[in-house]
């Protein structure tokens, strides 16, 4: 094993350039424009924020504080900081609710978890203990959901606001007991449906914005019970099981081929998903969620109506073109409750600003064992946004769809792995074409990753087979060694952790 950790660590490689910035992949809607209407829709909130620090509850149904909490993440999430007037108003407002309502309850504790003040840290606690204390937990199909206020009861909106907020939750530290999703995750397996889609309830028939909380509660339950692909045991890396859920899968398929940013699809008995415009705006959300948490840019599939070519939706750009066009006048949207254009608006600005954390890094999906260590770019991105004091997101990209516009979105791609592969010759020109443009690939051979060795080594003689772009050891006054962090080689052992690499 002692040999095969050396073989990994000199297999981690680097293809450097001179990176400049990455060529736009397209150009319906511009950043200018994204940040324009971001701004526009701040200051809408902002003229409509009341003394107190609220925003108008909706209609009489006791869920006092559940717009505010609502708008006040909006903000949050489109850059405003915590100790911005209109924030701390709404913070303190909304530590003086107590609503007894998942949807409140929940939207409360991604609210404080945000803003992470330490005066709130009791106060979540309790909003975490109320959701773990309201999961249901008798025997049935809703064993593992939440209704509105604990009782029997339940849905998946409400099942999936208070997914996110544990998520959000565990994220900012706090303890969320193992059993709480466990029982969510056999909830979300059984809710969902044959063909990959969720319903407003078990079994209903399959709508986009329901798939979406479906899909993003069973990938944030899945990450809770998953067991990394590799660990650290003594001083040996042990490599472990860590297959692809097929029913992630069927839930991607499925918004794929009834994908819309002007429609929320819904199934029909027979042929192709229809859709309205009821609840649209949380629709659009939930595809934000679902494409944060599984790290997806793109959705692909065919339309049923269409047996055609494979179609490749990039969901945050179709998304936001659609947004910046139906922006009002105010900085509003209508959304999906005319009457209270606060939500529609509080939905859109969490949309678009998935637009203000630029992309750190990209993992390559390919055949075999590409995503070993599950967890890897995840915490790489939270350590980075806390060391560089801003948002950032990464994203999966696949080799057998991606071209080098896709990857042009991503100022690194990641490939990793311990088993052989090959690629195409078509993928082996999007990815030249990629570094041409100014890309960055780093690869890492993983888990006794010989053959990946190998193969990665070979990969890159066909992609660039010219004299001169031989892989070789990077010498010491190399770049790289102090892109960021300053790496003195002189204390890094040549034949253990030296980096290789091709300098283009």
């Amino acid at each position: 094993m002692r040999q095969a950790w050396q073989r990994l660590l000199v297999a981690g490689m680097v293809i450097a350039t001179c990176c400049g910035g990455l060529p736009a992949a397209r150009a319906e809607v511009s950043a200018p424009q994204v940040r324009e209407a971001l701004q526009r829709a701040i200051g809408y909130l902002r003229r409509e924020q009341r003394g107190k620090g609220d925003w108008v509850d909706l209609g009489q149904g006791g869920y006092q504080g559940g717009v505010t909490a609502l708008c006040c993440l909006a903000l949050l999430e489109a850059g405003v900081p915590p100790d911005d007037t209109a924030i701390r108003k709404a913070l303190n407002y909304l530590r003086t609710v107590d609503t007894k309502k998942t949807y409140v309850v929940a939207l409360q504790t991604m609210v404080f978890c945000r803003a992470g003040q330490v005066v709130d840290r009791t106060r979540i606690r309790s909003l975490v203990r109320w959701l773990q204390d309201t999961q249901n937990t008798s025997e049935g199909v809703s064993r593992g959901a939440w209704g509105y206020s604990g009782g029997p009861g339940t849905d998946n909106s409400n099942s999936q606001f208070a997914v996110l907020a544990l998520y959000e939750a565990e994220r900012a530290g706090f303890e969320v007991q193992p059993r709480t999703w466990q029982l969510a995750l056999g909830y979300w397996r059984r809710a969902q449906n044959t063909n990959g889609s969720w319903g407003y309830q078990v079994r209903g028939p399959g709508l986009g914005s329901m798939t979406c909380a479906g899909l993003a509660s069973l990938v944030i339950a899945l990450d809770s019970q998953a067991i990394s692909g590799a660990a650290i045991e003594g001083d040996e890396c042990e490599c472990r099981s860590s297959e692809p859920d097929e029913r992630v899968e069927k839930a991607l398929a499925w918004l794929g081929r009834n994908f819309s940013v002007t429609r929320n699809p819904k199934e029909v008995v027979r042929g192709p998903a229809i859709g309205s415009q009821r609840w649209l705006y949380y629709y659009l959300y939930g595809i934000e969620r679902v494409g944060r948490v599984t790290a997806r840019r793109f959705f692909y599939g065919r339309d049923r109506r269409d047996q055609g070519d494979l179609q490749r939706y990039d969901w945050y750009r179709e998304g936001a073109d659609f947004l910046v066009r139906k922006q009002n006048p105010d900085g509003s949207w209508e959304g999906d409750i005319p009457q209270h254009p606060q939500v529609g608006t509080a939905l859109a600005l969490l949309f678009l600003s998935k637009g203000r954390r630029p992309v750190l890094v990209s993992k390559l999906r390919r055949d075999g064992d590409w995503d070993l260590v599950r967890h890897d770019l995840f915490n790489l991105t939270r350590y980075t946004e806390r060391k560089w004091k801003m948002p950032l997101t990464w994203q999966t990209m696949d080799a057998e769809k991606a071209t080098a516009d896709d990857y042009a979105q991503t100022p690194v791609l990641f490939l990793s792995g311990s088993d052989t592969f090959r690629f195409t010759p078509q993928q082996r020109q999007e990815l030249r074409r990629y570094v041409e443009q100014g890309g960055f690939i780093f690869a890492d051979a993983c888990c006794d990753g010989e053959g990946f060795d190998r193969a990665f080594r070979a990969e890159l003689r066909e992609i660039f087979p010219e004299a001169g772009y031989e892989l070789k050891p990077l010498e010491a006054q190399h770049p790289i060694w102090s892109i960021d962090e300053r790496i003195d080689p002189r204390f890094v052992d040549p034949d253990d952790r030296w980096l290789w690499g091709v300098d283009f």
